[in-house]
């Protein structure tokens, strides 16, 4: 796998590579905030359970309507 310069990943089949090159280097910092989930009493428990996406998942609260 390597991953682009979009943020994509791209996989190639190992077989077909005949010569590598690095062209630069990107040690990534990041840190996405902790949120405290809302809770309610009167409301049942659930789980949720984030698996990641293409370039980043981040769990979001929505604002109560």
């Amino acid at each position: 796998m390597l991953k682009l310069i979009t943020g994509y990943n791209v996989g190639i089949a190992v077989d077909t590579v005949t010569a590598i090159q690095v062209s630069g280097r990107k040690e990534a910092h990041y840190k996405i905030p902790e949120k405290e989930f809302p809770s309610s009493p009167d409301k049942p428990n659930v789980r949720l359970l984030g698996t990641g996406g293409t370039i980043a998942s981040r769990l979001t609260i929505a604002p109560a309507r």
